[in-house]
Formats: structure tokens, C-alpha cells, sequence
């Protein structure tokens, strides 16, 4: 799915967040994967959790560029398949 993204150098505290509210930030745009819809979700009944290692990845690439600590802590909040 197409979407905007706004650039900024992490601080591990709350630097992506200020970035979206800084008027003066342009966005970029850019593709992400996006979770089933609710109705796709109905008809699956279920959803699989990310791998333990895809995950890892993840909390190691949100820790490595310092994304906002909310993120990280959602991140850790995650359970793996």
C-alpha cells in the first residue's frame, strides 16, 4: 500500500513523533505491507503472530535506529508465533 513517510534521525525517545508534527517536515512516499483488513480478518478467524526471528529483526532495526521509545515498547509488548 502507498503511503507517506516523514524522514528524521532517531533519539530514541520521541523523535518520529515530532517529525509528523512539525509542519515544516515534508513527506516522502513509499510502499508498506499493511495487516488484513477487519473483514479479511473475519474470514480468517485468526492471525498468525511474526516468527521469533522476523520479529527480532524488527525490535533490533526499531533499537539500532532509535525509533520512538512507545514504538519499542509496543514492539515489546509483541508475542511470536
Amino acid at each position: 500500500q502507498r503511503c507517506q513517510v516523514y524522514p528524521y534521525v532517531g533519539d530514541g525517545n520521541r523523535a518520529g513523533y515530532e517529525a509528523c508534527s512539525d509542519d515544516s517536515s515534508k513527506p516522502v512516499e513509499a510502499y508498506t505491507l499493511v495487516a488484513p483488513t477487519t473483514q479479511q480478518k473475519q474470514q480468517r478467524q485468526t492471525q498468525v503472530p511474526p516468527s521469533s526471528s522476523y520479529l527480532g529483526l524488527i525490535k533490533e532495526g526499531a533499537r539500532l535506529w532509535k525509533f520512538d521509545r512507545a514504538y519499542q515498547e509496543q514492539l515489546a509488548n509483541v508475542t511470536a508465533a
